[in-house]
């Protein structure tokens, strides 16, 4: 067998390769994609499109700052079209990099375990 020979055989091997693992990944994103289906088919039917859920709010620590990893709780509210509705007390955590500023109003998420966790702090 010759050098072209040789090479082109390498590169079938190589193709065929890429081929499965071509094949594999498509298989993860069809699997992916249903688990995401079936998810968002498990939502409440009050959850609006896209399950997000809405987007809440809470005040900020009104004593101290609170580091990076702590916690306090807070009157949590779901902003729903033009109005605030309040939620009830939660405990929040403080996930960001850095402290929360006392008194700021925070942007919250629920975390699937009745907790809330900031992903921003308002400037003002």
């Amino acid at each position: 067998m010759g050098w072209v020979e040789s090479r082109m055989i390498l590169a079938e091997r190589s193709i065929e390769d890429l081929y499965r693992r071509l094949v594999d990944v498509m298989a993860q994103v069809t699997a992916s994609r249903q688990g995401l289906r079936a998810a968002n088919q498990a939502l409440p039917a009050s959850a609006p499109p896209g399950g997000g859920g809405g987007v809440f709010t809470c005040p900020g620590p009104t004593v101290s700052t609170i580091a990076s990893g702590a916690s306090f709780t807070s009157s949590v509210s779901q902003c729903q079209g033009g109005s605030l509705a309040v939620v009830g007390s939660a405990t929040v955590y403080n996930w960001l990099p850095a402290a929360l500023v006392p008194s700021k109003t925070c942007i919250v998420l629920p975390d699937g375990t009745g907790s809330y966790v900031v992903v921003s702090q308002s400037c003002t």
